[in-house]
């Protein structure tokens, strides 16, 4: 038997007792001031199920499927379906409420209730996508208008309240679905939200893709609001479909500035577990994900973007440009790209050196010009920097800015 005791995990029976006692009384001296404890049943893997439901309030209630962030589930049978749509239904109907979320064994396809939310899905547009014409927005204000009328409701025999509308589209529809929510963070350091002005926003525009988002070039990411960018859905014929335009979409989707999700989730869209819909609870667990990319631990003097020839362009416009362009071409040579390509540049002085941490070895040639200066891999001095091989150079991510990937006061670059 498993058992869970707050966070505390135990799976072994001479350990319960002794644990509960603990758990019972750290809750009631430290954290609610309250003995009472849950225990629950621990599943190693398991399935968040969501069931869409909407209610007027008045006890009337419809369903409109399941998602999984994807929708249909590549694992719930219809026969399961039907018992967690009928248990989500009777439960909203008995409290005269609007929507129910489910966990799943993995093993037994048992479900179990998990909790209920007092607003909007984040993955409503899944479901909008498998029911032509569906705006659960517009419900939502529909109901509320109504509720504050003499009918307290949205009226039972509505369309939106019609659960045999929904049946239909449930079983007539060859639609699958997938969401992505894009977010400025960083998932190489612990998903740490990575605020920033947004340097070049562009999303590709298909007939199978949705798109919302409120974001553009020159949008600003603050710290003080959830760093959620925009919410990619993609529609397919079949689930491998629907993956692999979710992966064409990541990948054709250009979100410059502070770090994404955008490369990550690509990824995961690409792992064969993934792809066959057998991911649980745990596949995060052991996903191993390594991005292109490193980051600057310590910058020197000056740290900055810049290209040949740099920024020219006059007007006012303070100039850019390597400091030693014949290094800097040097450099990009020694690395197999053109002169051109933007570097990155730094000042060194004694006990003033830049410190980067590569995350992985999908670097071609790393390949340090200008002055002499003492360079370490893993704390090991060496002479020449070189990794594994890997087509392509300089920055991809940096766009451009009037005319140049450059940094100069303030001014494009990074």
């Amino acid at each position: 038997m498993y058992s869970i005791f707050g966070p505390e995990l135990q799976n072994v029976p001479t350990k319960i007792c002794p644990a509960y006692i603990a758990e019972k009384s750290r809750c009631e001296t430290s954290l609610f001031h309250n003995e009472g404890v849950f225990v629950e049943r621990y599943y190693p893997a398991a399935r968040h199920i969501e069931i869409q439901v909407f209610g007027n309030g008045l006890g009337d209630v419809v369903h409109m499927g399941e998602m999984e962030c994807s929708t249909p589930s590549p694992f719930v049978t219809s026969h399961s379906l039907a018992d967690m749509c009928d248990a989500a239904v009777k439960l909203c109907r008995t409290i005269k409420y609007s929507s129910a979320e489910f966990l799943v064994d993995d093993e037994s396809g048992v479900f179990f209730f998990l909790e209920m939310n007092t607003r909007i899905h984040v993955e409503h547009a899944i479901t909008e996508a498998i029911h032509p014409g569906l705006d659960l927005i517009e419900m939502m204000l529909a109901q509320g208008i109504a509720h504050r009328s003499e009918a307290k409701g949205l009226d039972h025999a509505s369309p939106g309240m019609t659960q045999a509308i929904y049946d239909k589209n449930l079983v007539e529809s060859r639609v699958h679905a997938i969401e992505a929510r894009v977010y400025s963070e960083n998932p190489s350091e612990g998903f740490k939200p990575s605020p920033g002005i947004l340097q070049f926003v562009e999303f590709p525009e298909e007939n199978w893709l949705r798109v919302d988002s409120w974001v553009s070039t020159g949008t600003e990411v603050t710290r003080l609001f959830d760093p959620l960018i925009c919410k990619l859905i993609v529609t397919g014929s079949t689930r491998q479909q629907a993956v692999s335009r979710m992966i064409q979409v990541l990948k054709a989707c250009k979100v410059f500035g502070p770090p994404n999700n955008l490369a990550y989730f690509a990824s995961i869209c690409d792992n064969t577990i993934f792809k066959e819909g057998k991911a649980t609870t745990r596949f995060l667990d052991n996903f191993e994900f390594s991005p292109s990319a490193f980051t600057v631990l310590s910058a020197g003097i000056e740290m900055t973007i810049q290209d040949l020839p740099g920024r020219r362009i006059g007007l006012g416009i303070p100039q850019s440009g390597p400091m030693d362009s014949q290094a800097f071409s040097a450099a990009n040579i020694l690395a197999g790209n053109t002169p051109e390509t933007e570097a990155l540049e730094t000042v060194t002085l004694p006990g003033t050196g830049c410190k980067l941490e590569f995350h992985s070895f999908a670097i071609q040639v790393v390949a340090i010009t200008g002055k002499p200066a003492t360079v370490k891999i893993n704390g090991a001095q060496v002479s020449i920097i070189a990794g594994l091989p890997s087509p392509g150079g300089g920055f991809p991510e940096v766009p451009q800015y009037l005319g140049s990937k450059s940094t100069s006061m303030g001014l494009g670059g990074y």
